[in-house]
């Protein structure tokens, strides 16, 4: 995105509007959920301002229909599935829980990998370096 952010008004190149939309929300959402953990925890410790306060991480209405559409679609699948593994329905109860840890690791992600970005120094390449495994 820092690399082609120039060329990002450009007509012929409309197509990746889209694309910049998607990148642009994601990032505003993962540092928007960084600020509520943040302003959640700091409530715990201190007296926020009541425009500042978030009271509870349980989800309201909206969140709840949202957990039960997705219980919905997982139930689904698992009929559709059903015919081909037997006993899945028993990881039913578990598959809740692979959105939840998925957008926290996409809100690590995002936030630790935005700021390496900005800073990293340009024109360098990216490189991968393999964690050591003990293998030698």
């Amino acid at each position: 995105m820092l690399r082609y952010s120039a060329r990002l008004g450009l007509w012929h190149s409309r197509r990746m509007w889209g694309i910049y939309v998607e990148y642009l929300t994601s990032v505003f959402w993962s540092y928007t959920m960084i600020m509520i953990l943040l302003l959640w925890t700091l409530g715990w410790f201190f007296d926020l301002p009541k425009e500042l306060l978030i009271p509870t991480l349980i989800p309201s209405w909206g969140g709840v229909l949202l957990g039960a559409t997705c219980l919905l679609q997982f139930a689904v699948s698992l009929i559709i599935d059903s015919r081909y593994e037997k006993d899945i329905t028993k990881t039913y109860y578990w598959m809740i829980w692979y959105p939840l840890i998925y957008w926290l690791i996409n809100v690590l992600t995002t936030a630790v990998g935005l700021i390496k970005a900005i800073f990293k120094e340009r024109n360098t390449r990216a490189i991968w370096t393999s964690p050591d495994r003990g293998i030698r």
